[in-house]
């Protein structure tokens, strides 16, 4: 748990010129998307310039764009005093230093956590373009190491920010395959058209695949004589109901507390559930395995080699469904009244 008492404030001067004095606190609890625990609550005043600040943000430039009374109160040395909440005051200062121009004084690298909070301020306060430049250097320093499944979401949002086309494809990839269902932002800013471009194609998949075994399934109970052999007929039906209830036990409301199997998961349940009813099935490749297989033994009309085809003849296209999200390059991208060259999603 956070600490919820405020240490004491230190001064840091951004400008010796400086005509505001910023007071910026942490907040009392870290956001979902952050990983760092056992953090005390600090404060920090920094001595800034409103010139600086609003020629880089145009969140600035309208706040100041007014009667500067409203955003703070004049000291006896004629500064403005204001305060900035629920903001963590390491990452409000790289923010800063790149308002003002001191880029020198940037740090050479950045944890996970310190580059979400920084691209989050710099999306908040509108000014992505002064971060473009370092936190692709940031992330490209990141991007060699390792990371879990749980921060893909974080990475999948940094990939976008900052125009990375090889670690969106890869890892809305795993997204898609391993991540859980529906998608889960964390709390990050992600834009919806990505969400829905993940979540949208694994609900299409699983979708096809549940309305393929329940036409298989209707088909035998209606004439189970159009399978040559009646134990084969027996052996499908049976697959077919385990494998619908998987499918419904992974699919049904999934909630953000309780969300529902990854399409990897599922997948290996219903591979689980085929080798427990005969071990004459031979499970064959990834995706496939418990969908596609072999028969040993050949039943006189060869039924299991029909349904095998049969299957994959209804089944939706995984492959393509699966696949990472590719960016294209869009010269006249539009974000906060601004127009610059950025990216956006394609169709797979």
């Amino acid at each position: 748990m956070n600490d919820q008492r405020i240490t004491e404030a230190t001064s840091t001067e951004l400008d010796p010129d400086g005509d505001i004095l910023m007071t910026v606190i942490s907040p009392s609890k870290a956001p979902a998307y952050i990983s760092r625990t056992n953090q005390k609550r600090s404060q920090r005043i920094f001595k800034v310039s409103s010139r600086s600040l609003v020629l880089a943000s145009s969140y600035f430039a309208a706040t100041f764009g007014g009667f500067w009374g409203e955003q703070g109160t004049l000291n006896r040395d004629g500064l403005l005093e204001m305060a900035i909440n629920d903001t963590d005051p390491d990452a409000f200062e790289i923010l800063l230093l790149l308002m003002h121009g001191k880029t020198g004084h940037l740090p050479g690298r950045l944890d996970l956590d310190r580059l979400l909070e920084v691209t989050v301020l710099a999306g908040l306060y509108h000014c992505r373009e002064i971060a473009a430049g370092p936190g692709r250097t940031w992330l490209a320093i990141l991007g060699r190491g390792r990371y879990g499944l749980h921060d893909i979401p974080k990475y999948i949002f940094l990939s976008w920010e900052y125009n990375r086309i090889d670690y969106f494809w890869n890892l809305t990839y795993h997204a898609k395959n391993y991540g859980p269902r529906p998608f889960d932002t964390l709390g990050l800013p992600i834009a919806q058209e990505i969400i829905e471009a993940i979540n949208k194609p694994r609900d299409i998949l699983i979708t096809g695949i549940s309305r393929t075994f329940m036409w298989y399934r209707a088909e035998i109970i209606h004439d189970p004589t159009q399978m040559s052999c009646s134990k084969c007929a027996e052996k499908i039906l049976d697959w077919l109901n385990r494998n619908l209830g998987i499918l419904v036990a992974s699919v049904i409301c999934p909630t953000p507390d309780n969300p529902g199997a990854s399409i990897d998961e599922i997948f290996r349940r219903l591979a689980l559930s085929e080798s427990e009813w005969s071990r004459k099935w031979e499970l064959k490749g990834r995706v496939g395995r418990g969908i596609y297989t072999s028969y040993r033994e050949t039943c006189p009309g060869d039924c299991i080699s029909l349904f095998k085809v049969g299957i994959r003849i209804q089944l939706p296209d995984w492959k393509k469904l699966l696949k990472g999200i590719r960016l294209g390059v869009v010269q006249n991208r539009i974000a906060d009244g601004h127009f610059f060259a950025g990216f956006t999603l394609l169709e797979v």
